[in-house]
């Protein structure tokens, strides 16, 4: 027994006593992931100890013993500490791994980092009365939290590293992030299967990391301190009192900001659709209390700041992250789809909105179709007195050419179509990743719906804009004639090389361009985004058809096969796209400036004579373009433009 046994050197006494005492406190308290098999580790730690028959006086020979482990190391720190007294410090980073301290700072998770929303999870199934959770369980609960902006468990496929070339990208997972919780002592591991509990460290951070982040849980902190004793609660009321009134108080922040914001800078977002407390929420996340001359050039950062936020839900008010409606919300129901519980919401204009408990995908696919909606989009053509719902059946169409004709993706297809009771198929399509079109339930007839999407993961992005193919798809895309087109960013941008050139490029593509650019985790993810968008989509068309006026509102759908032949034409080379080309060659010529020019004079022959008319006055053939494009060519452009065609 761990009370019968006395140290072979007398130098060790102290430190045997407090080991002795330490553990009976601990099986005082009964905790149920206290089993035989932990008592039997103590023993033989403690077993090593007494027989060890050198003085240990310093945390770095304490934790050289065998059988002492990061857990032991993290109970006896405070008796080195209190002993040591000068090599505290460097006993710690001893403890830590042989690290140079950095001052007494001590390790915080990033806030929306994988170990944030573990250690938060477990701190709030803790709270609620659960003394561990195993590893599933606690990836299940950190994911459906919403607190980690990348994918918690292991997808499929990974795990393993490549033949060649492998790099700790390949099999990193959010998961690895448990592993330094449990090295900075936050987090215990016990057992077999592993069973993860939370100490009183990762106790203490967890709610300092709440209290940072505005989150601070009202109901975890009342359980907490019924639990712990008059010394902790004091700590406790001492950390929430230090976290309200930090200078880096989200809450004090945007307080001294109010005033400082101007009235251009929140018209660049509200005009967006963002509300104000909104954009004083982001800068406040931006940068502490900055001037008014620093405010103003902050919007790009601004910008990111509330599209991450709406993104991946990073608001103390979640309802908040969704933009404001045009109408407000006039009736509601709740059915179930599948194993989904999904939330409508009817708008006065029609329009339902879906949104998904837990997840995301419902919210993003009704602000999707709600933005379709204020542009007035076409429908299939209806008889007399014919509802959408009885003609028409809305199918989701994915090319052929990306991953969904491999063997676990046509089972995830399968699944989906299962759970949300849609229709999804798999052909070749000549632009764009997914499409969705209306099927005639009698004649099967097939109308291409106002909606394309294409896929892009982060990684694809990222060459495609190295070599241009960025932007000819994009123009791609545009040729189509659908008025709804979104831009699928698969992955997180974060993980991978040239983040900002994908951050970059995104925001132009929404905010320049007006494509509706939204973000996914992975495949699977991506596909449950289309499944939502299926539902939005046919209740879309169900309230904005009505019978007979089909065709008179915005033109009838074309025909599917009409579709693919005009988008198979588009990628036909035509003198217009070679003039194009020539043209972007010219300094100061941008794509814009070049399509500004074609609507203008579609070839070189009709620009050359239309010079060839003016060839007596220099100075109009230079100006002829910017004149005739009503600024759109500027100056230098015409300039350039003329000299290159026709000047010798």
């Amino acid at each position: 027994m761990v009370s019968e046994q006395r140290a072979v050197c007398p130098e060790n006494d102290d430190l045997v006593e407090y080991m002795r005492k330490w553990w009976t406190e601990k099986k005082a308290e009964d905790k149920p992931t206290f089993t035989h098999n932990t008592e039997k580790t103590v023993l033989k730690a403690f077993t090593n100890i007494c027989k060890h028959k050198t003085p240990i006086t310093t945390l770095k020979e304490f934790k050289e013993i065998k059988g002492i482990g990061k857990w032991f190391v993290t109970e006896m720190r405070e008796f080195f500490s209190s002993n040591s007294g000068a090599s505290e410090s460097q006993d710690d980073d001893l403890a830590k791994g042989g690290k140079k301290a950095r001052g007494s700072r001590r390790y915080l998770p990033k806030k929306n980092s994988v170990a944030y929303a573990l250690l938060i999870s477990l701190h709030r199934a803790t709270a609620n009365g659960k003394e561990f959770m195993h590893k599933q369980e606690l990836i299940d609960t950190a994911e459906a939290s919403g607190l980690s902006r990348v994918p918690i468990a292991p997808e499929l496929g990974r795990g393993k590293q490549k033949q060649f070339g492998s790099s700790p990208r390949d099999w990193y997972s959010g998961w690895s992030a448990m592993s330094t919780l449990i090295d900075k002592g936050l987090v215990y591991k016990t057992s077999n299967p592993a069973k993860y509990m939370l100490s009183d460290g990762g106790r203490e951070v967890a709610l300092e990391c709440l209290s940072r982040s505005g989150m601070l849980d009202t109901t975890a902190n009342v359980v907490s301190r019924e639990e712990a004793s008059d010394s902790d609660n004091q700590n406790v009321e001492n950390l929430e009192f230090v976290a309200a009134g930090s200078p880096t108080s989200p809450d004090l922040n945007k307080k001294g900001m109010n005033d400082d914001i101007s009235v251009e800078f929140l018209e660049r977002f509200t005009t967006l659709g963002y509300t104000r407390e909104q954009v004083v929420h982001a800068l406040a996340e931006v940068s502490v209390c900055p001037s008014p001359q620093e405010i103003s050039t902050l919007w790009p950062q601004v910008l990111c700041q509330l599209r991450e936020n709406e993104v991946y839900c990073f608001h103390s008010n979640p309802q908040a992250t969704v933009r404001r409606n045009s109408g407000d919300v006039s009736t509601s129901s709740r059915y179930v789809e599948g194993e989904q519980n999904l939330t409508r919401g009817i708008n006065p204009n029609g329009l339902t909105s879906f949104t998904s408990t837990p997840d995301y995908h419902g919210k993003k696919a009704s602000q999707s179709v709600h933005q379709a909606s204020q542009v007035v989009l076409r429908v299939p053509p209806l008889e007399d007195l014919q509802k959408f719902e009885d003609a028409y059946n809305v199918v989701l169409i994915l090319d052929d050419r990306e991953h969904f004709i491999r063997t676990k993706s046509r089972m995830l297809i399968e699944k989906i179509c299962d759970e949300f009771k849609i229709l999804i198929e798999v052909r070749r399509l000549p632009v764009g990743d997914a499409i969705w079109i209306a099927r005639h339930k009698q004649l099967f007839t097939e109308y291409v719906l106002d909606f394309i999407a294409e896929r892009k993961n982060v990684d694809d992005l990222r060459g495609s804009i190295r070599d241009n193919r960025y932007r000819d798809q994009k123009l791609r895309l545009q040729r189509t004639g659908i008025k709804k087109i979104m831009y699928v960013v698969e992955g997180d941008p974060n993980a991978c090389e040239g983040a900002d050139s994908i951050k970059t490029a995104s925001f132009t593509t929404e905010i320049v361009e007006g494509f509706d650019v939204q973000r996914t985790s992975s495949l699977g993810d991506t596909i449950r985004r289309y499944a939502f968008l299926s539902l939005a989509i046919t209740d879309y068309c169900k309230r904005n058809s009505s019978p007979g006026l089909g065709c008179k509102t915005a033109g009838a759908c074309p025909k599917y096969n009409q579709f693919i032949k005009k988008c198979e034409d588009a990628d036909k080379m035509s003198v217009s796209d070679v003039f194009a080309t020539q043209l972007m060659q010219v300094p100061q010529v941008t794509e814009e400036v070049a399509m500004a020019v074609l609507e203008c004079y579609p070839t070189l022959c009709s620009l050359a004579y239309a010079y060839a008319a003016l060839d007596a006055d220099t100075l109009a053939q230079e100006e002829l373009l910017m004149k005739k494009s009503e600024g759109s060519v500027n100056a230098s452009a015409s300039k350039n433009i003329f000299r290159f065609v026709w000047a010798d």
